[in-house]
């Protein structure tokens, strides 16, 4: 069962990676602290789920008191996991037995600021970490260790959004959501595409975008520029 501290768990984020399934944070009522614990749990070959192993807690948003209910999380290929709160972006490293390193902050970001009533949501494009949250989105570049270093680029969003999942397909992100006519109640399933956002950091034979230091001799690494 999923683990939990006290009553049940909602509003969490839960991810697979190399064969482990986290489930970070979450909500269990609104007279209640949010939770800050992450576990993991091996799925097994029948696709079910051995028993789960705490590891690192999700670090503290000194801007808010308030930030693991509303929260966006993304584990990358290379295991860089990064976790996005009311005004920060955290990362850590999943390391090979399935535990996570130590949080690194970047931010605050201004202008971020996740909403009660609708998470935000993180997805890798052209080199880039791209947080989409209710009024805008946000591009952020990468060191070659897949740690933002800066805001390279926001738009402002088609709508207003609640309760988001974005996803790239195709070279674009994609967000389905939903239309609210208030806080509470959702009317609409929807899918916009955002445009605007930046071009790939590096191309073949040249680079372009905002330059980040990289620690080997290719011009374009997967991340960056020299």
């Amino acid at each position: 069962s999923m683990p939990s501290a006290v009553g049940g768990r909602n509003l969490h984020q839960m991810l697979a990676h190399k064969g482990r399934m986290y489930v970070l944070g979450g909500w269990h009522g609104d007279t209640r602290p949010y939770y800050r614990d992450v576990w993991f749990a091996p799925i097994d070959t029948d696709g079910s789920l051995g028993s789960f192993v705490a590891t690192t807690s999700l670090p503290d948003d000194p801007d808010t008191t308030q930030d693991h209910g509303q929260f966006s999380a993304h584990v990358s290929d290379d295991g860089v996991l990064t976790v996005a709160t009311r005004t920060r972006i955290h990362t850590a490293d999943v390391l090979a037995d399935g535990q996570v390193g130590a949080f690194e902050s970047f931010g605050p970001v201004e202008d971020l600021f996740h909403r009660n009533y609708g998470n935000g949501s993180l997805v890798m494009h052209n080199g880039h970490l791209v947080l989409v949250d209710p009024h805008k989105t946000f591009v952020f570049a990468l060191d070659v260790n897949g740690r933002p270093v800066q805001v390279v680029g926001q738009v402002n969003n088609p709508a207003e959004l609640h309760c988001m999942s974005a996803y790239v397909w195709d070279g674009n992100v994609y967000v389905a959501t939903s239309t609210w006519t208030d806080p509470h109640q959702s009317t609409q399933g929807v899918l916009y595409r955002i445009d605007g956002l930046p071009a790939a950091a590096c191309a073949p034979g040249s680079c372009g975008g905002s330059p980040v230091v990289c620690d080997d001799s290719n011009p374009c690494t997967h991340h960056s520029c020299d």
